[in-house]
């Protein structure tokens, strides 16, 4: 699935997974609004939050780092910062072992 994404700026890419309890734009509105002056700031929706809607969520963790894939090559971004918290840092651990 290809995630909802808002996207700020422009340069070098950085990806932030909100936690399990907010959005791509309810997260890091700080660290945005710092970095999106020299970085191109990509804030997704994960899977079943905000404007990434989805009621399957039985392989939930599996799907989400999917859907983390597809979505920057759907943007054609080949490398990234990315930054994550809880729910985030998790779903960063599956794309790093993975």
């Amino acid at each position: 699935m290809i995630l909802h994404r808002t996207i700020f700026g422009d340069g070098e890419p950085i990806v932030f997974l909100h936690t399990g309890l907010e959005t791509g734009l309810s997260d890091f509105e700080f660290q945005r609004d710092y970095f999106k002056e020299h970085y191109k700031i990509i804030c997704p929706d994960l899977r079943g939050h905000g404007k990434s809607v989805c009621d399957d969520v039985s392989n939930f963790f599996e799907d989400s780092v999917e859907d983390l894939i597809a979505t920057l090559e759907d943007l054609a971004i080949e490398a990234a910062h990315i930054v994550g918290c809880s729910l985030g840092a998790s779903l960063l651990n599956g794309i790093l072992s993975g």
